[in-house]
């Protein structure tokens, strides 16, 4: 249509970085870039970070960080918390 120009959708996952011609997304702690999509995705750190989790802990990938929970005997407080760690945000 005549007048409309394609823009750049991002999420608040990433921001818009203003560049000559055109914006780039840098994509927030914990996501990375995917070219194709143009999207950020999750890194899975529990994958991609060697020993993520030490001892016997096991690692949870989480949308942009992770969890360490322990393998026997968790005791959690609440249905949806975890009070063993925090998830990863990044070096």
């Amino acid at each position: 249509m005549p007048g409309i120009k394609r823009i750049l959708t991002v999420t608040i996952l990433a921001l818009c970085l203003p560049s000559p011609g055109n914006a780039q997304a840098q994509c927030t702690n914990g996501f990375d870039l995917d070219r194709q999509s143009g999207q950020c995705l999750d890194i899975d750190e529990c994958r991609t970070i060697p020993e993520a989790c030490r001892g016997d802990m096991m690692c949870v990938n989480q949308n942009g960080g992770y969890l360490c929970i322990p393998r026997t005997n968790p005791v959690y407080r609440g249905p949806y918390s975890n009070p063993y760690s925090t998830p990863y945000s990044g070096p």
